[in-house]
């Protein structure tokens, strides 16, 4: 469970698009691939914190 200081955070910092072809040499032409990412969240002592798939899908109320 993360705390609503960490969902505020990944609210935030989401950053969400498309991959195309362009990324993807592999995709057909017009196939787009949809994604969200969130970069590391700074902790005090310095350190990093990454949350998994299933945090960010909660604080995205998904």
């Amino acid at each position: 469970m993360i705390s609503k200081k960490e969902k505020e955070w990944i609210k935030r910092n989401v950053i969400s698009g498309v991959a195309t072809k362009e990324d993807f040499p592999s995709l057909e032409e017009g196939q787009e691939i949809p994604f969200i990412a969130v970069p590391n969240m700074p902790q005090p002592d310095g350190t990093t914190k990454a949350f998994s798939i299933e945090e960010i899908m909660e604080a995205l109320g998904k």
